[in-house]
């Protein structure tokens, strides 16, 4: 059995406290979570979409028809250099988005408490 789907042996729990919130602090942590919310769906609608274009492309396409190899691994990492496929990249995306538009519309909505 894979290793991913045998159930836990150890011994494990899971406690559960419910805060106890004012709510001007109520309505700052569900603007903090729905700004959350909508970076992590920017960022992974922009990961899907570079995923997408760097698939399409062309040395994409012949690096797929190589063999397992030195040269095919290095044609794949060019490629996703090339189309900015990485963790960093996509780090590096979040960063600047959450210094826009994100940034500001949290810190409007925060002001407005």
């Amino acid at each position: 059995m894979d290793e991913q789907l045998e159930p836990h042996t150890q011994n494990s729990f899971v406690a559960e406290f419910e805060l106890a919130l004012d709510t001007k602090a109520l309505e700052t942590l569900r603007a903090c979570f729905e700004a959350s919310r909508h970076l992590y769906n920017a960022v992974l609608g922009e990961g899907r979409k570079r995923l997408k274009l760097m698939r399409e492309s062309k040395d994409f396409q012949r690096a797929r028809k190589l063999p397992k190899g030195l040269k095919r691994t290095q044609l794949f990492n060019t490629v996703r250099k090339i189309h900015g496929f990485s963790e960093y990249s996509l780090h590096k995306y979040a960063t600047r988005l959450r210094q826009s538009w994100l940034g500001q519309h949290v810190a409007l909505l925060l002001l407005k408490r």
